[in-house]
């Protein structure tokens, strides 16, 4: 069998791993509120090794497998009992009895889920919502579940547990890995990948509570497209993603503090009447993971802190005539105080680029940056 640690991986399998690493669950035994990722894709494309690559050499977990599609109802639940006048059940048999005593630590991975058996999948739901096993709660530190395209419509309660996410996804190339480097001249024209197929997702209310919970608590979501893409269209229905992922865009994808730090002068100049306006608003996706771990949000003054700093330590001092530029025009300042209207922002916005490009021309950089498309809020 092959070492997982030896093995290498794309860029976008890489994006895959932070995805099932913001959607584990918050403390063993409480159900992740931005629900159960579910690979999706064709035979021997390679989501169980994936998987278990993540579990074991990014998680540190022990990998449990379960296989439902040979089992019955009574192999999840266990069997009944009489004890002392009462109906007990046995030990589930899906879950070594060692590791049914471990809180985290562990990752329970359900393969073939499509093919498990009606009655099978009636005893799944309460596992993927709850965590709970009849009267037992079961504590991993995380569900993944994998299947291929499934050929028979699937349970609506079933759908709405999962995320479903297409592996491999669109235009993926295995022959970026470099452990397939060696068979790359044989095959690379002749191993492809097919387009992604996801099932008919239906849209529901709780396709909203699941948007919201990925929003405000997990960085990923923001900084990541393919994680935003792969949550929304594997939460709602093809037409109704499409419209979701518009708004989203609209939105903008960099949290304010993000894009305080990483945006150049030209940017910071056309962009940041926007942001600070923008943060007064508290939007929920305008926060950052700080060094603690913690979620913190942006506000007007942390995003001119971060400014301040990168000021001092520009040797161009590009970023602090940029903030000349909006202390010396009231008009931008007024612009992004609390209350300020949509004229005001637009006013306050013509009025800086107006002195921005009297700065450049100052500095002798007469190259007209100011229409730079800005990454931040609209």
């Amino acid at each position: 069998m092959m070492n997982l640690s030896e093995l290498t991986w794309t860029s976008k399998d890489e994006d895959l791993f932070s995805l099932l690493s913001a959607a584990k669950d918050p403390v063993p035994g409480t159900p992740s509120p931005l629900g159960v990722v579910a690979l999706i894709g064709p035979t021997q494309c390679g989501k169980s090794r994936l998987v278990t690559h993540w579990a074991q050499e990014i998680e540190k977990c022990k990998v449990v497998y379960w296989n439902p599609q040979t089992d019955s109802p009574e192999d999840i639940g266990g069997f009944p009992h009489r004890e002392k006048g009462v109906i007990r059940w046995t030990q589930p048999s899906i879950i070594p009895p060692e590791v049914m005593e471990m809180k985290g630590g562990w990752v329970l991975f359900i393969d073939e889920l499509d093919k498990a058996q009606e009655d099978v999948l009636s005893c799944a739901l309460t596992l993927l919502s709850e965590r709970r096993i009849r009267d037992r709660t079961i504590t991993p530190t995380a569900i993944v579940c994998a299947m291929n395209p499934p050929k028979r419509t699937m349970r609506e309660e079933l759908l709405a547990r999962l995320i479903f996410v297409p592996y491999p996804p669109k235009d993926y190339n295995y022959f970026e890995r470099k452990d397939l480097e060696s068979v790359a001249g044989l095959l690379g024209d002749i191993v492809t990948t097919s387009d992604p197929v996801l099932p008919k997702l239906p849209t529901t209310p709780g396709g909203a509570h699941r948007l919201k919970a990925w929003m405000e608590s997990t960085t990923e979501f923001w900084s990541s497209e393919y994680c935003r893409r792969s949550v929304t269209e594997g939460t709602f229905s093809q037409q109704h993603a499409a419209t979701v992922l518009g708004r989203l865009d609209e939105q903008g994808s960099l949290p304010a503090i993000q894009w305080a730090k990483e945006s150049d002068a030209s940017e910071l100049s056309s962009g940041l009447i926007d942001v600070l306006h923008a943060t007064h608003q508290k939007l929920p996706k305008d926060r950052m993971v700080d060094e603690k771990g913690e979620m913190v949000p942006s506000t007007p003054d942390v995003v001119l802190e971060i400014l301040h700093l990168r000021a001092n330590a520009d040797e161009t001092g590009e970023i602090g005539a940029m903030l000349d530029a909006y202390y010396n025009t009231p008009k931008a300042i007024a612009a992004t105080e609390r209350g300020a209207v949509a004229s005001q922002v637009a006013d306050g916005k013509a009025a800086m680029k107006r002195k921005w490009t009297e700065v450049r021309e100052e500095l002798g950089d007469t190259d007209d940056k100011t229409e730079a498309e800005v990454s931040s809020h609209a």
